[in-house]
């Protein structure tokens, strides 16, 4: 049986099905493989191709409450919205970087399109 991939023209996937019922607002398909984390797609209209969403991670979890020592993520969308234990903060450069005075653990979400959702936990000693 073939699945086919369904997206629409901001690359969102619009959902895969065995059968070929084309959602009216798809601008491309593809097929792909049975099991595939729906969530983890996009459409590239500048690529012409279905690829994996970005999935960003910290280098860190843990780090010095000195106010130098860093925990770094990369490949943020330009411009991206974070959330830091609540409070939204604009990333202008794709690449975001957190130093803590205070210890504590701070809770950090990503949510942009077109990254998968980004939910860490990062810790101050």
């Amino acid at each position: 049986m073939t699945n086919i991939a369904y997206f629409d023209a901001g690359g969102r996937l619009l959902g895969i099905q065995s059968v070929r019922t084309r959602p009216a607002d798809a601008v491309h398909e593809e097929e792909v493989e049975p099991g595939t984390d729906p969530n983890s797609l996009l459409f590239d209209p500048v690529a012409g191709k279905v690829v994996k969403r970005p999935n960003p991670s910290f280098d860190r979890l843990t780090v010095k409450a000195d106010g130098h020592s860093e925990a770094t993520m990369k490949d943020l969308p330009i411009p991206c919205i974070v959330t830091i234990d609540g409070d939204e903060h604009e990333v202008s450069d794709g690449v975001l970087k957190l130093t803590f005075s205070t210890p504590g653990r701070y809770r950090v979400a990503v949510t942009q399109w077109p990254v998968v959702p980004v939910f860490q936990e990062i810790e101050a000693i």
